[in-house]
């Protein structure tokens, strides 16, 4: 990882990370604060020191309770509010698309994060191993714009893990 004073992701020499793991946060589900609250806890566990960074659209502040926002500022996660990202119109005139990915497309939002030299965009469902290498050797080993899993047909990638440059 690296800083701005090149020593380290943190510490006292740092004033902040270049790097930072992000994810699309919005919703009333304790599920899904549940599954952000295990995927962080599985990644600093794993020894990541990265910036955390929640995703939150404006147009969803108000479905999220501010209880999960201020738990998850509490445990060091960042909250970014950004602006929306639509659907493209012709996925949006489907109602099962729209339905299911009309929320999910700001998480590309990630690029707005421009303060960072690379963000890794995962989803929510992610569980770290503790016995592999470090979850941050992700940055490492994305030496691409953009790097991400190929998602079946070779013509798409997953979005859920994504590193942008």
């Amino acid at each position: 990882g690296e800083c701005t004073c090149d020593y380290g992701v943190t510490g006292p020499h740092c004033d902040r990370s270049t790097e930072a793991f992000a994810f699309l946060f919005y919703g009333d589900s304790p599920d899904n604060l549940v599954s952000v609250r295990v995927m962080i806890r599985s990644m600093r566990a794993g020894g990541a020191q990265q910036d955390v960074v929640a995703v939150i659209p404006t147009n969803m502040v108000n479905i999220t309770p501010p209880e999960h926002l201020k738990l998850l500022e509490s445990e060091g996660v960042i909250l970014f509010y950004t602006e929306p990202i639509s659907m493209p119109e012709s996925m949006d005139k489907d109602p099962i698309i729209h339905s299911r990915w009309s929320g999910v497309m700001s998480k590309f939002a990630v690029w707005r994060l421009t303060q960072y030299s690379q963000v890794a965009l995962l989803d929510t469902d992610m569980v770290f191993s503790l016995d592999t290498e470090s979850p941050d050797t992700i940055f490492r080993e994305c030496t691409a714009h953009i790097c991400a899993v190929r998602d079946g047909d070779s013509r798409f990638m997953n979005a859920g893990v994504m590193v942008i440059t």
